[in-house]
């Protein structure tokens, strides 16, 4: 299992989109995220796929569409680290920034089901059938050394999603509205606060001051200062400690789905010093306790892999 940290992946600055062939034995990027929109098709291989707090098995034409800011990672399974030729870890991987296109692009009434597909990608969302099989058939025969031609191409892939969103061959990931980050405003202490958060949000004594110093403001002054900006820059109004919660919870589905490990240990691991405390969060967040979740998940795991298998 991805261990409970997220990194983040900084993007080619000089570049709006980028198209990737990975072939390796395994995949090695750990649990990440960015501020692009990802579109992963797993082409070869086989292991555990996270996004956000949702995880579950990947296959050979597993298709899925990660939000800006999501943790994710794919994690091969244990059979390619033995050195067995026939498992390769192969995927075509395309990132691209919501304004690569221009600021507010996706806001013209045209492309609105393009823009409720991103917003919808906050969750996480796995296509199959047709459009898996129509999305991997544009993607496997496009020139995406020319440049010039990766925005009609795109659009056409995000159309096809697109239309797919509200049927049933799309399958949202996570089961919860997640907080998403405005990018307006003072964005360059808006990413400095998250990238903190995101390094310290499992140390259980982490207190306001301290997010107040680590992101180089005033402790006296800046409190209330930063609390209000967190809120007014998140959608939908978000308080830090909140938002705190529930990156722990992500990591506790994580680690209940992928780890039999007791969830006195879980909580402690995931940032909380009582077992009562952690069981009321996470039954808040989620609908549901521990138990209920790993007990859930281990069928939705199953059935995901019969899935992935029927669409190739």
């Amino acid at each position: 299992m991805a261990k409970s940290k997220r990194e983040p992946n900084e993007p080619d600055k000089n570049k709006s989109f980028s198209v990737t062939y990975v072939d390796r034995e395994h995949f090695t990027v750990g649990l990440h995220y960015h501020p692009e929109v990802e579109l992963m098709l797993i082409k070869r291989g086989e292991g555990k796929r996270t996004v956000g707090n949702s995880t579950q098995i990947y296959g050979p034409g597993d298709l899925v569409l990660v939000g800006a800011d999501v943790s994710h990672v794919w994690e091969s399974s244990r059979r390619h680290h033995e050195g067995n030729s026939n498992y390769r870890a192969e995927a075509w991987v395309i990132k691209f920034k919501e304004n690569c296109f221009g600021e507010n692009f996706f806001e013209k009434i045209e492309l609105q089901p393009i823009r409720k597909l991103l917003q919808r990608a906050q969750n996480g969302l796995l296509f199959t059938g047709k459009t898996q099989k129509l999305v991997t058939k544009r993607i496997e025969e496009m020139d995406w050394e020319r440049g010039t031609r990766f925005i009609p191409a795109l659009l056409n892939i995000l159309h096809d999603l697109a239309e797919a969103l509200d049927s049933s061959a799309c399958t949202p990931l996570s089961d919860k509205e997640r907080t998403t980050f405005k990018r307006t405003g003072n964005v360059k202490l808006l990413n400095k606060l998250r990238d903190y958060l995101m390094a310290n949000y499992l140390n259980s004594n982490i207190t306001l001051d301290q997010i107040v110093e680590g992101v180089k403001m005033d402790k006296k002054k800046d409190r209330k200062k930063l609390h209000n900006f967190f809120k007014n820059n998140t959608d939908p109004p978000q308080k830090m400690f909140g938002y705190i919660n529930n990156l722990r919870i992500e990591d506790a589905c994580r680690e209940l789905v992928s780890t039999s490990e007791k969830i006195s240990v879980i909580s402690t691991k995931c940032g909380f010093n009582e077992v009562p405390t952690f069981n009321d969060r996470f039954k808040a967040i989620t609908g549901k306790t521990p138990t209920q979740y790993r007990n859930d998940n281990q069928l939705k795991e199953e059935i995901i892999n019969i899935t992935v298998t029927n669409s190739k």
